[in-house]
């Protein structure tokens, strides 16, 4: 338990807030539908007590119960969205950038062995 505690502490206070907001619209979601939460985690396979976790946006709920809760609900249409490679312009900007780097440093080989070859030649001349 205390390590469950620890990892707990661990989570970013904005990530708390996100997950707190995805717990209410997901209770608001099947508030809407007219279902109980029996008739929720009847469907979605799982106890009463693991849905009413991830209503109050709590970490421990696991991330297959949250997509099958979205798609029991309908609302899992964008779900691929989330992280999607895409949309992550800081790590297309990082990928660039190391992408630069790397052909620099083979022009640096490639340029590296040149020189090397150009000075065999030239110690192979007889002056």
């Amino acid at each position: 338990m205390a390590k469950r505690s620890q990892v707990m502490n661990q989570i970013p206070a904005i990530v708390n807030s996100q997950l707190r907001l995805l717990g209410e619209n997901i209770q608001r979601a099947r508030l809407r539908r007219n279902m109980t939460l029996n008739d929720l985690a009847m469907r979605v396979g799982v106890a009463r007590t693991t849905l009413i976790r991830l209503e109050k946006g709590l970490p421990t709920a696991s991330l297959g119960v949250l997509a099958t809760t979205l798609w029991v609900l309908g609302l899992d249409s964008t779900l691929h969205e989330l992280a999607n490679p895409e949309k992550d312009e800081f790590g297309k900007f990082q990928e660039r950038q190391y992408l630069r780097q790397k052909a620099s440093g083979k022009k640096r080989a490639k340029l590296a062995k040149g020189a090397s070859t150009i000075l065999d030649e030239i110690e192979g001349l007889d002056y």
